[in-house]
């Protein structure tokens, strides 16, 4: 019932009755007019790391098998709960709550060794909480309902604002679900979706990829709502081909003889795509058994002993080196230069007399490094036009970049390499033999070397 106050006119009545009985109408679909194009913004797009994580927003990062990347994920979401600057990058504080679904049990170890190598204690000021118990976020809405009050009941609890949610794993959250069928993938990503609209927070989903390397596991589909995807991989020397073997075991080691892990940008909406950095895993001890062992976990660092450049920010300027003199180059960049590297083995050709190239050098043209580029990274089932596109983009990002560092040199619709040598595609380059070891060898070719 509408009551009229002792200061207020018929006008301011009739005014606040007929707003009531006929509300201003308001978009449900955040409609913008012509006229509200031209309007001040009220804000710019946020982010809770600059440039790699942003705010209320979908993420997805994954990574082949052993990478690291729930390490690297738990680093990302330890800098927000902090407020701690990433990897040179200004980060806002805000509240994280980890669903640890696969691991769970091993996340209090990770959390102590982050402690333990930090210097923290229990009075520090982390806005995080961990959720170790799984939940179904395929079979029904019981659980991501649940799952939502109680993320919303953790939020309550922070100093700041809840501000990340972190899903690790997507399998791990979809028992039952055909990750290959787009019926299932679309089905939990709505879902996915309803944490970021209802929390207004930014979601991160940890999934995998093959051993092999190459695209998210899984349906074409599935990094379609993600607004960032994030690729975690291995910094590799041997093998020139993205099917070649991947793993620790074959992996470029820091000078404490660590594997050196890469985390690569693959997609951003808003910012730059192609940003990466690198990092190891350092063993923690933080306990004892009821045998007396050792009870261990990891933590994300820096690799040990390379130069400033390589451990630098996203933000870093030209590529690294190898103690040998091949240049590192950004996994993404490697990757389209292997591409064109495997080109020119394949179909390389002299010249028409038209292209001005230094002699003899080999060329191939822009279509055929683009179809080598899309053999390498293909995904399963993904429509044929919209990977051509794809990789025509990537392709012509990439060989804007490595024209301009000398990499590559280009005329017209011809392109070949410049002979710079690039770790992952040039084998190293060995020592020069001592003079005594060639007078050795020179006597053992004309069999007079005496054993």
């Amino acid at each position: 019932m509408l009551h009229i106050t002792a200061i207020e006119s018929f006008e301011e009545f009739e005014a606040r009755a007929e707003g009531l009985m006929h509300p201003a109408f308001r978009s449900k679909f955040g409609a913008i007019s012509w006229r509200d194009t031209f309007a001040p913004a009220k804000q710019h797009y946020e982010w809770l790391i600059k440039g790699i994580i942003p705010t209320r927003e979908a993420v997805l990062i994954y990574g082949a098998p052993q990478t690291g990347k729930s390490f690297e994920t738990q680093n990302i979401a330890m800098h927000i709960a902090r407020g701690v600057d990433f990897q040179g990058r200004r980060t806002k504080k805000a509240g994280v709550v980890y669903c640890a679904f696969e691991g769970g049990k091993g996340f209090k170890g990770r959390q102590l060794a982050y402690a333990s190598h930090h210097q923290m204690n229990p009075e520090d000021d982390v806005d995080m909480v961990v959720l170790t118990r799984r939940a179904d976020l395929f079979a029904d809405d019981t659980d991501i309902t649940d799952l939502i009050a109680e993320i919303r009941h953790w939020g309550g609890t922070f100093s700041s604002e809840l501000g990340l949610v972190v899903l690790d794993t997507w399998s791990a959250a979809t028992p039952g679900a055909d990750e290959n069928a787009g019926k299932d993938v679309s089905r939990v990503k709505e879902r996915v979706m309803r944490i970021v609209n209802e929390l207004n927070t930014a979601v991160i989903v940890v999934h995998h990829k093959p051993a092999s390397g190459g695209r998210p596991r899984g349906h074409g589909s599935l990094t379609g709502d993600f607004e960032t995807t994030i690729d975690i991989d291995w910094v590799t020397e041997s093998g020139t081909r993205q099917d070649a073997p991947r793993g620790p075991h074959n992996s470029v080691k820091d000078e404490d003889k660590r594997p050196i892990r890469a985390a690569t940008v693959t997609k951003q909406r808003e910012g730059e795509q192609g940003l990466s950095w690198r990092f190891v895993l350092k063993r923690i001890e933080i306990g004892q058994d009821a045998d007396g062992d050792p009870i261990s976990s990891c933590v994300s660092l820096l690799p040990a002993g390379l130069s400033a450049e390589a451990k630098d920010a996203p933000t870093s300027g030209g590529p690294a080196k190898t103690a040998d003199g091949r240049f590192i180059l950004k996994p993404n960049l490697a990757t389209a230069f292997r591409a064109l590297s495997n080109a020119l083995g394949e179909k390389g050709r002299e010249p028409p007399p038209s292209v001005r190239v230094p002699a003899r050098t080999k060329v191939v043209t822009l279509a055929e490094w683009r179809d080598e580029y899309e053999r390498i990274v293909a995904g399963e089932d993904e429509d044929p036009e919209a990977l051509k596109e794809r990789v025509k983009k990537a392709r012509d990002r990439a060989a804007e970049r490595l024209l301009l560092s000398g990499f590559i040199g280009k005329d017209g619709d011809w392109v070949w390499r410049t002979g710079k040598p690039v770790m992952g595609v040039d084998p190293p380059k060995l020592p020069e033999k001592t003079e005594a070891q060639n007078e050795a060898l020179d006597q053992f070719d004309t069999g007079e070397f005496k054993w």
